[in-house]
């Protein structure tokens, strides 16, 4: 855990036990990281943010600062599905259960999209997916189960992305993926990134009518509340809180930086997290 740069444990569970892991969790002496309003405030909120980009999950921790995030929704994956097919193995000595190597390269590629392609904040996706591609060299029906998934998932792009960025820096990928338009131009908004510094998220937005749909429901919902979730999530992650009018500023002065090639890169990160949902 020491050596990660995420140092989180991540859950996964059915909706149906939300309530119960909760009480079970905080019998062990964890809390919500984002303790602001109800629970069904958070889950509602959540269910709105496009910044969740279809993943529905709670932070909590204890007092040692050990994290768990609890999740129930992981974009259009099934969770049942993702639980029902994990195999039981031994990590450091510990039973462990583990997704399918077929849905362990499409849970790192979904992470990635997720994060926006932020190398900062995909590396290890980036490495895990090269992993993944060496596993289902032998793996042949794996690989056929994690094609035949991909477009079901919305992570056809995506996929075709971190193929491209893995053979680029050096590893391997079968040679059907990375063909498509879309995908190429996610990972040289990657590359984009590596070089120049990461984007502003918020540009993904623009264009999005999934995402002005979300926001428009949470707003519809209680505007104060949930703006102070917004807040408490960007206090979360050590960003600064900024005004409805100083958003929109650094947003226009961002999209107005974007040369044509640029533009194109990011509507496609925009039309690819549309299909997380």
């Amino acid at each position: 855990m020491r050596v990660r740069m995420i140092r989180d444990v991540d859950v996964l569970i059915h909706s149906r036990d939300l309530h119960r892991s909760l009480e079970a969790l905080e019998a062990a002496g964890f809390h919500r990281t984002i303790a602001e309003g109800s629970l069904e405030d958070y889950t509602a909120f959540v269910a709105h943010s496009p910044g969740a980009a279809g993943n529905h999950a709670i932070s909590l921790s204890n007092r040692q600062d050990a994290a768990v995030d609890l999740h129930w929704k992981l974009g259009r994956f099934n969770p049942g599905e993702l639980l029902e097919s994990a195999s039981i193995m031994p990590i450091l000595g510990t039973p462990t259960r583990v997704a399918r190597p077929a849905f362990g390269l499409l849970l790192s590629v979904h992470h990635a999209l997720r994060n926006d392609l932020v190398p900062g904040e995909v590396a290890r996706d980036v490495l895990d997916c090269a992993g993944w591609f060496r596993l289902l060299a032998g793996m042949p029906a794996e690989l056929v189960l994690a094609r035949t998934q991909v477009a079901e998932l919305g992570l056809a792009d995506a996929l075709d992305a971190m193929a491209i960025i893995v053979r680029k820096l050096g590893g391997a990928a079968p040679a059907e993926l990375g063909t498509s338009l879309s995908g190429r131009q996610l990972a040289d908004l990657y590359f984009r990134q590596l070089e120049d510094g990461p984007i502003n998220t918020d540009l993904a937005y623009l264009g999005s009518s999934r995402a002005a749909f979300q926001i428009l429901q949470g707003a519809l919902s209680g505007w104060r509340r949930y703006q102070g979730m917004v807040r408490a999530f960007e206090a979360r992650q050590g960003e600064v809180s900024l005004s409805i009018g100083e958003r929109a500023m650094r947003l226009v002065r961002s999209a107005a930086r974007l040369s044509p090639s640029h533009w194109r890169q990011v509507r496609a990160l925009s039309r690819a997290k549309d299909g997380l949902s």
